[in-house]
């Protein structure tokens, strides 16, 4: 009886360190620029076919979640116009507030390119606004609150 305790011991404290290793691992490759990236990319892939048009963001790197560093982002309009540019936009975050509220230290943007334009239907980016407004079916939609504190160009 003895015997088969210290191997049941065995086997549990075996699994549970393997588990332990996985999610360790799991930890530490999420943080990585490449997986960042990666995920980011499906995101946007999914978006750009829910918007039909065309999102890229080249790079994203989030360090520590409070500092997010995103490079080479582009949305284009239904026209296939260039609607938002940036080389690289720094987002510093002091804290989530429960509620929902976030509040964000500083915005840093370098090499911004906003082109809007108005035509018979409304502005080009209204299809954005019109995507994110209509809630889902079945889901309840609320607004997500910023705190921003300063804004850098």
């Amino acid at each position: 009886m003895v015997k088969l305790i210290k191997i049941l011991m065995r086997y549990f404290l075996l699994t549970a360190e393997w588990i332990f290793l996985t999610l360790l691992f799991t930890i530490f490759i999420i943080r990585t620029s490449f997986v960042q990236t990666y995920i980011t990319k499906i995101a946007t892939t999914y978006l750009s076919s829910e918007l039909n048009t065309s999102i890229k963001i080249r790079e994203i790197h989030i360090l520590n979640f409070d500092e997010i560093e995103i490079k080479g982002f582009q949305i284009k309009d239904l026209e296939s116009d260039t609607l938002v540019a940036f080389d690289k936009i720094f987002i510093t975050i002091n804290k989530i507030i429960p509620k929902n509220i976030t509040d964000i230290n500083s915005i840093e943007i370098d090499q911004a390119k906003i082109h809007l334009k108005k035509n018979k239907l409304g502005y080009n980016y209204q299809f954005i606004l019109d995507y994110f407004k209509q809630p889902q079916k079945g889901q309840k939609k609320d607004a997500i609150p910023f705190i921003i504190q300063k804004v850098k160009g």
